[in-house]
Formats: structure tokens, sequence, C-alpha cells
């Protein structure tokens, strides 16, 4: 996966994502990888992963990966606009491993295909998406509301 220094604002978790536990391991033209150290927190009643977590990694794999740009290219964030998910196998510990590829698209909409496995690499869920790509004035504005975000937490954090 391509990787810069500075990773663009469509490669940084959001607070959502930190609440959840997942990282986003690499972007490329390729597609995108995305892990999750499956916790106590993440499972449902019946003690497995909550189909909820399983979406939000197909979501996030498809979304980074359609938000691929090389380095040298301005960031673009995107928003869900339909995603539909199939659940195959059930998984209680370990490590998910997420990846998307961008399947099509133009300028303003794009298609992707994501899947969860485990480390052993079982299906575990699957699925496909339609984006759409937000303008660079909501970018900016959405890049903005993240790092306020991010400052009202550390700042619950250290007791202000």
């Amino acid at each position: 996966m391509a990787s810069a220094k500075k990773a663009p604002a469509s490669a940084r978790v959001p607070l959502f994502g930190h609440t959840i536990g997942y990282k986003i391991k690499g972007s490329g033209p390729e597609g995108s990888l995305v892990t999750l150290r499956i916790r106590p927190k993440h499972l449902n009643r019946s003690g497995v992963v909550h189909g909820g977590v399983l979406m939000t990694l197909i979501d996030v794999a498809c979304s980074v990966a359609g938000q691929y740009r090389p380095p040298d290219a301005p960031s673009v964030l995107s928003a869900s606009i339909s995603i539909t998910t199939s659940f195959v196998a059930n998984v209680d510990r370990g490590t998910l491993i997420a990846t998307g590829k961008r399947t099509g698209g133009g300028n303003r909409i794009f298609f992707a295909k994501g899947e969860v496995r485990d480390a052993k690499g079982t299906l575990i869920a699957q699925g496909e998406g339609v984006f759409r790509y937000r303008s660079p004035e909501a970018t900016a504005v959405a890049v903005s509301r993240a790092r306020a975000g991010r400052r009202r937490a550390a700042a619950s954090r250290s007791g202000r």
C-alpha cells in the first residue's frame, strides 16, 4: 500500500474510529487495508463480533480505497450513499482485516467492494457500496470539524 510522510485527511482515523478501535494500515491504487483487534466491546449478546462493527469496517475500507490520491494530489473525502453487507461467518477473537477496492465510478460518485477476514483468512463479511466524493469546500469543513472534535476530546480527557 502506498503511504506518504503526512497522512492525507482520508487516511486519518476519526474520533468514531478511535471509539471502535480500527486502524487504517494502508491505501494505494490497488486498494485499502484496515485492521481491528477484537475486544469484548465489539461482541454482541451472542458473544460474536457485532454486525455493525463488520459493516463499519467494510464502509471504512471501501471509502478509503475510493479516496486514494497520489501523494502530490489534494485529499478528498467521501460520504456513503448505500452499503450492502453479507455476513458469512462468526468470529469472537483475534484480529479482523478489512480490504477495500474501488471498482468504478466517475468524478462525483464511485463504487467499491470490501471484505472482512480473520487472521487465518476466513471470510467473515463482504459488501459493496456507492459513495459520493465531497467537494473541496465540504472536505475543508469536515477536516475543520474533525480537528475541533479532537481538541474537545483531548480537553475532556485532560479534565478541562
